[in-house]
């Protein structure tokens, strides 16, 4: 019974990824799969840390893009430098879209502590051709052997925040984590990105003071 159990979880656990997936597809106008597909894909490592990195970016920016429209646009807020403002998102690096979606609550402190480290690692890769034969696990132990390294980079892409070393299983599986992680990630920058539409009348005015209100104290 046991058995079946956890497969019918099994089951459900992976319809909700394909919802998820198939609603950022369809959000950023990829073709079926192109998302999907990373997580049980033969491409390097170093090809997977960029695809990884080319969906959340967009994104993330769309996001945040969303997060400072729906703060700016509030009566009680709007200013004359609105427009400028939402122009100079697009200049943003991730390192600033993430601090930003976390400051609006958008993503929790694994979320971006995750988006740290897989643009890290892709940094590595993208500086210097040699570095694109190693596995995500060799470039986290060689910024790790550096002095003042980030030695937490494979935590953080597991998102495992205990005091322990992850179980070598989960490293071993280090992909399928971060495919996993990706995922969440893009599924709660979404929910950000493309909100639900606000209603009419007196309940769309208490829709969007709420909304301001919940900028105000994330």
């Amino acid at each position: 019974m046991a058995d079946a159990n956890t497969e019918e979880d099994y089951s459900e656990f992976h319809r909700r990824i394909e919802t998820y997936v198939a609603d950022v597809e369809a959000h950023l106008k990829l073709p079926a799969g192109t998302v999907g597909f990373l997580g049980t894909s033969r491409d390097s490592d170093f090809v997977f840390v960029l695809k990884l990195c080319g969906v959340i970016e967009p994104l993330a920016k769309e996001a945040v893009r969303e997060s400072i429209r729906r703060a700016i646009e509030h009566p009680k807020t709007a200013t004359a430098g609105s427009e400028a403002l939402m122009k100079a998102i697009n200049d943003l690096g991730i390192d600033r879209l993430r601090t930003i979606l976390f400051e609006f609550g958008a993503i929790d402190g694994k979320d971006s502590s995750f988006v740290q480290a897989l643009f890290s690692v892709r940094n590595r890769y993208a500086h210097h051709i040699a570095n694109a034969v190693l596995s995500v696990r060799e470039v986290c132990e060689k910024i790790a052997a550096e002095p003042n390294g980030d030695r937490q980079l494979l935590k953080k892409l597991l998102c495992w925040d205990a005091r322990n070393d992850p179980p070598t299983d989960f490293v071993d599986h280090l992909r399928v984590f971060m495919f996993y992680n990706v995922i969440f990630l893009l599924r709660s920058t979404l929910h950000i990105a493309k909100p639900l539409p606000v209603p009419p009348g007196v309940l769309g005015a208490l829709f969007q003071d709420r909304a301001a209100q919940g900028t105000a104290t994330s």
